[in-house]
């Protein structure tokens, strides 16, 4: 009974450790849905258009936000918009765009509709 317990105790940080990059994907796909919500919610509210910068290893929200640094071995990438950022207007309205979220087991995409600037989170 205690060599079984010895073996569970042996194997559980085994067992973690591989399912951490794609959980690292999967938050961080979940934070830049987020961060893309409140960006389109801050244009509307604020009647001004709001930026969500993509850059190499980071993201913002413009004007006024903070950078956030993706998680280790986590990538991110704008297909269409406007290079790496997508603009939020007063309306809800957006210029639309992709991003795909790419960890080492795990890709996400995020779906920026330019029309409604309704995000779209595939899990």
């Amino acid at each position: 009974m205690l060599a079984i317990v010895g073996l569970m105790v042996l194997a559980v940080p085994a067992l973690l450790s591989a399912n951490l990059p794609g959980a690292r994907a999967d938050a961080a796909a979940r934070a830049l849905a987020q961060d893309l919500r409140l960006a389109r919610q801050a244009a509307i509210i604020s009647g001004a258009e709001t930026s969500f910068v993509l850059t190499a290893g980071s993201y913002a929200v413009t004007p006024g936000g903070t950078a956030h640094a993706l998680p280790a071995g986590v990538s991110a990438r704008i297909d269409g918009g406007d290079g790496g950022t997508i603009r939020f207007y007063a309306d809800g309205s957006a210029t639309g765009g992709t991003i795909t979220v790419q960890g080492a087991q795990r890709r996400h995409r995020i779906t920026v509709d330019w029309l409604t600037g309704r995000i779209a989170l595939d899990e």
